[in-house]
């Protein structure tokens, strides 16, 4: 007896080891037979809330070869999509026609990676950037600040948080505090291309600036 399965493909990702089994038999008219359909689910599904998930079919038999081959590059690029760091096209079309929070929107994108796959991601320095990038080109200072603590989470030996929370406080008007606060990244590690001589540079020029 032949038998066909609907999984998440796992030749990438392994996601079998982040999986729950189910099995259900369903019955063919045509075929006259009992089918065994094998469904993997990710370990975070449960039949409880409405949370969707990309699915591949895949099927026995080289009849069905065809349909397959069509449907699994447009479903892992699907599944894959949210894995990717945030990419030119993401920025342009999803965090610059953000309405809310940019902070909030990176956030989600991790958390729905630890829930699609099961693993916990570190939120990568390009991301941050693109971020930051949003931040200064809609000019919503007060997203720096949240970006600041959630760098601190993800780098705390690093210049990262208080790079961003000097970015916040210059752009506030509290510059004495902003030059403080890039001179206080001096004995961190430098991260990212965010560098000690850059948070120096940053202080000295709100200094000669306004005369501190």
């Amino acid at each position: 007896m032949r038998k066909f399965k609907i999984i998440f493909f796992p030749l990438f990702t392994g996601l079998i080891s982040f999986s729950q089994a189910k099995y259900h038999n369903i019955s063919s008219n045509i075929l006259g037979e009992d089918r065994e359909l094998k469904i993997l689910l990710p370990r975070s599904y449960s039949e409880d809330d409405d949370k969707a998930y990309p699915v591949i079919y895949e099927f026995d038999g080289s009849i069905h070869c065809a349909m397959p081959a069509h449907a699994i590059p447009k479903a892992l690029e699907s599944i894959f999509f949210i894995f990717q760091p945030i990419t030119k096209k993401e920025y342009n079309e999803s965090i610059l026609k953000l309405e809310g929070s940019p902070v909030v929107y990176l956030e989600d994108k991790y958390a729905e990676i630890k829930n699609l796959f099961g693993i916990e991601k570190q939120i990568i320095i390009n991301d941050f950037k693109a971020v930051a990038a949003a931040i200064k080109k809609k000019q919503k200072w007060e997203y720096y600040e949240e970006l600041s603590k959630l760098a601190r989470d993800n780098y705390p030996e690093t210049v990262l948080s208080k790079y961003y929370k000097g970015l916040y406080l210059e752009n506030i008007g509290e510059s004495k505090k902003a030059m403080k606060t890039f001179q206080s990244g001096y004995i961190l590690e430098e991260i990212g291309g965010i560098t000690k001589d850059l948070m120096l540079e940053k202080a000295e020029a709100i200094k000669k600036d306004f005369g501190y």
